[in-house]
């Protein structure tokens, strides 16, 4: 293997462990503490959150038990009940007013709790090995967030801050007073959510009811903008205390199990997705208003591809060999051969069915089987046929004829040099005898015509 046949290897394997490698893996980098550093890393990893269950029926019991205590909350805020009179006063100072005293601590300490989720599963996020774009830091942002949310939610800011402002705005602005706070922070919401909802996709518990609590806290923000229009129904604040709360409690929870599922199944971004609702939407919008479009490129300048160019071009590539022929060599000058020349047969590579290989296969035994038989007990055909094929040819008396002068020397070729090694072996040497045999067969048959020769001669 290649230089570069070995390199383009590496890079394929390196590519194919940054993509489907297990992330738990060490890297021999690290030098010879790096399994000790990763050990200990993925020890930490739990022992960092215990709060986060391995199991899915505690993670049941523990939604299960958060979710009775939001209702039996929500359910004290809006129903009155009668204390009795050791507790009264403390039953009516949290529960009481337009906006209770429970109502705001409970919604601080939700964004308390959305903001440590959401910093958990960005730490968490920081450790995958195929997060190339660096989409874990989103979560640095939505920690600010959810904490800026629980600061104004706890001292409730915002509201004299946009009373400050409102009179040095133009009257043309549609309640200011609401508009100036709500808007801003419905921007910088709206925008952190998307990009929380693109890094959710693999955990689908979670990003449900991230999205439903996005739904619930989208409905709260305009129940506060149309105040005046809704304050005279009689649900509305109920409505008022209950969906901040419903829609705090959702999101804790799609945090929570995001959570869990970034630390003990994946913590890898989401696959980016090929086509979206977004994309498909604008691709079907562009397809209908093609037609009418008044910009578009006339189909009289469109230029059709033409195809006789490329005809006479294979034409010309077809004409280029007869225009230059090949060159001939001439063929060396033939010298007269004095001893018989041998035809040599080429095989034909063709190609056998298997019939014919068997039937092959069959006639090589049956030759082999006579071969054997001949040479155990020869007989009198086989000295028959060795005397003919050793008796000596008779000499011709013709003197042989004389080159002339300007005769060019014979070339040297393989047949010359096969017949050297057939003179080498003496007299009894003949293309017609070995032909069709074997090494061994000419070997066997060499020696007993040497031997038959040396008895003639004694």
């Amino acid at each position: 293997m290649s230089y570069a046949e070995t390199r383009t290897t590496d890079d394929r394997r390196r590519r194919r462990l940054a993509v489907t490698g297990d992330a738990t893996s060490p890297d021999p980098s690290e030098g010879p503490g790096g399994i000790a550093r990763l050990r200990d890393r993925l020890g930490e990893l739990p022992a960092a959150s215990p709060w986060l269950p391995r199991t899915l029926w505690k993670r049941g019991v523990l939604g299960a038990a958060f979710g009775l205590a939001l209702a039996v909350a929500g359910f004290l805020l809006v129903q009155p009940l009668s204390w009795a009179p050791a507790i009264a006063p403390v039953a009516d100072h949290l529960l009481s007013g337009r906006q209770p005293v429970l109502f705001g601590y409970l919604t601080t300490v939700l964004w308390l709790v959305a903001a440590q989720f959401a910093g958990l599963v960005g730490w968490y996020r920081s450790h995958s090995e195929r997060d190339f774009r660096g989409r874990y830091r989103v979560w640095a942002g939505l920690v600010l967030a959810f904490a800026g949310a629980s600061f104004l939610a706890g001292t409730g800011v915002h509201q004299p801050l946009a009373a400050a402002v409102t009179p040095h705005l133009p009257e043309s602005i549609w309640r200011p007073a609401t508009v100036t706070w709500s808007a801003p922070l419905a921007g910088i919401g709206a925008w952190l959510w998307w990009r929380m909802d693109r890094d959710l996709r693999r955990g689908l518990a979670g990003l449900w009811l991230t999205r439903l609590a996005g739904a619930t806290l989208l409905a709260t923000g305009l129940g506060c903008l149309f105040a005046p229009e809704l304050a005279r129904e009689a649900w509305y604040p109920a409505a008022m205390l209950l969906g901040p709360i419903i829609g705090l409690g959702l999101l804790v929870l799609g945090l929570w199990l995001q959570a869990c599922y970034v630390a003990y199944v994946c913590a890898d971004p989401p696959e980016p997705a090929s086509n979206g609702w977004v994309r498909n939407g604008l691709a079907l919008i562009s397809s209908l208003l093609r037609p009418w479009w008044p910009f578009g490129r006339p189909a009289a300048e469109v230029e059709e591809p033409e195809a006789k160019p490329t005809r006479r071009r294979k034409k010309a590539d077809d004409e280029e060999p007869e225009a230059a022929p090949k060159r001939r060599r001439k063929p060396a000058a033939k010298s007269r051969r004095t001893t018989k020349s041998r035809t040599r047969v080429k095989p034909e590579v063709e190609e056998e069915t298997v019939e014919d290989e068997e039937a092959a296969e069959e006639s090589w035994e049956a030759e082999e089987e006579s071969w054997d038989e001949s040479a155990e007990t020869p007989g009198e055909t086989d000295e028959a046929w060795l005397e003919a094929a050793t008796a000596p040819e008779p000499v011709s008396t013709k003197p042989a004829p004389t080159p002339p002068r300007n005769a060019s020397p014979p070339a040297s070729t393989a047949d010359d040099d096969d017949d050297d090694d057939d003179r080498a072996d003496g007299p009894h040497a003949n293309a017609d005898l070995f032909k069709g045999l074997s090494k061994r067969q000419r070997r066997e048959l060499k020696r007993q015509l040497r031997e038959q020769q040396r008895q003639r001669d004694d």
